[in-house]
């Protein structure tokens, strides 16, 4: 499944129509299994996905350019070209839950997860509430420990002339601009954790990436800011946390 060689192929058992229809069936059993809570007949089978889930968050990350299949394909209909995404995080978040209820180690898949929804958020259509909510709680947790081991190692996967992180943070700062994720949502400030630790992180070359006036980093997040403080009750460090952020785009940009 998921051939390079033919990239929407219909013949059956090849290409990325087959490996679309897995995805959606593997989407289904998950939420099944979700939906039952911890149950005893269950686990052989729960127990079966984990022990082949390396591999299966390998692939998903091997394959991360479907996502960016309406980029060489403008052809397709709008459910073709993003299905990879939509399908990816419920996928990925959902077998990580599954393994959590069954009392599973996942610390081996925590890193090609977070990679594999971070670059999936750059995909316009993905949703992005859940893997801001999960990628913003493993960020925090990062934190206690100073390994910083996610956004550390995430551009490393990519070159200064990878397209990737541009269309990356016009995503995030189109969410950071979005009246919509407001101060009384968690995930406004997951959003703002998760840019904070891509900008701090990432290569020096964010700062040279183009944004049209007043969509750039520094806007975006003058523009969450003051929309948090109209919407919620902001703690200090919070405010002061966003202050640090905006002065680390500024040092960027200036060296």
């Amino acid at each position: 499944m998921f051939t390079d060689s033919d990239k929407m192929s219909d013949a059956p058992g090849t290409g990325n129509t087959y490996g679309l229809k897995l995805l959606f069936a593997l989407q289904s059993s998950i939420w099944a299994l979700s939906k039952t809570g911890h149950v005893s007949e269950d686990s052989p089978c729960v127990r079966a996905i984990h022990d082949r889930s390396i591999n299966f968050f390998q692939l998903l990350w091997e394959k991360r350019y479907l996502s960016d299949i309406h980029l060489f394909d403008e052809a397709r209909t709008f459910t073709d070209r993003n299905m990879f995404s939509i399908m990816v995080i419920p996928c990925v978040l959902g077998l990580l839950e599954i393994f959590s209820q069954y009392g599973l180690d996942t610390n081996m898949l925590l890193t090609s997860a977070a990679h594999t929804l971070i670059y999936q958020l750059a995909d316009p259509a993905a949703h992005f509430a859940k893997p801001l909510l999960w990628l913003g709680d493993r960020l925090r947790k990062e934190s206690l420990t100073g390994e910083w081991t996610i956004t550390k190692a995430y551009f490393e996967h990519f070159s200064d002339a990878d397209d990737h992180p541009r269309r990356l943070f016009r995503r995030l700062t189109n969410l950071l601009r979005d009246e919509g994720i407001h101060g009384r949502l968690l995930v406004a400030f997951d959003l703002a954790i998760v840019c904070q630790e891509l900008i701090r992180r990432g290569p020096r070359s964010i700062a040279t990436i183009y944004f049209p006036a007043g969509e750039g980093l520094v806007p975006s997040h003058l523009i969450w800011f003051h929309r948090q403080i109209c919407t919620t009750q902001i703690a200090l460090i919070e405010a002061e946390d966003i202050d640090l952020t905006l002065a680390r785009i500024v040092l960027k940009t200036l060296t």
